[in-house]
């Protein structure tokens, strides 16, 4: 986020899948990880349009836009699958919903925060590696991660409600976001 770290733990979540070794938008990970996906992909949303995109999608640069898949106005709502959670694109549908400013269809959405509020939330994190700070992840005492699932959405949604009193918690449901 505002201070980068490295992820030296196992990219994927245990038991995901054999042989881990491609990432893609719905593989299962850990949520520090699978939220820094998300967040980086949705600065490159950002960049191919604009907070009012009725039908915005996101793709790898080896393969086309076009598919449902990967159609950011897409919430799963209440047919989240287990594992769903930890799916970037979901982290990504999240932020996107925060941003923009067309309802998901389905449902109503009236948040919509500029982009540099982004980078104010993410630089509002306190230094320290307990719960909803910018090191939680790591183990203060051996600097090594040891919380994998530390510093995901629900820290930005945290973030979120505690500088601008926007309560995000029924998008980040309606992307599948419970841890």
């Amino acid at each position: 986020m505002s201070k980068p770290f490295t992820f030296t733990g196992a990219y994927d979540h245990p038991n995901t899948c054999t042989g881990c070794g491609s990432w893609s938008f719905t593989s299962q990970e850990w949520a520090a990880a699978g939220f820094e996906e998300g967040l980086a992909t949705f600065a490159g949303d950002v960049a191919m349009y604009w907070f009012f995109a009725p039908q915005p999608t996101t793709c790898l640069s080896s393969s086309s836009c076009g598919i449902a898949s990967q159609h950011i106005e897409n919430s799963g709502g209440s047919s989240c699958a287990a594992g769903n959670e930890r799916h970037p694109i979901n982290v990504d549908r999240y932020l996107w919903d925060i941003y923009d400013s067309i309802d998901d269809p389905g449902f109503v959405d009236t948040t919509a925060i500029n982009y540099w509020q982004f980078f104010a939330i993410m630089n509002a994190y306190p230094s320290g590696t307990s719960n909803h700070q910018i090191d939680e992840p790591w183990n203060a005492a051996f600097t090594a991660v040891d919380n994998f699932d530390g510093r995901g959405s629900s820290d930005f949604e945290f973030r979120l409600n505690n500088l601008y009193t926007i309560d995000s918690s029924v998008l980040r449901s309606n992307n599948c976001g419970s841890i």
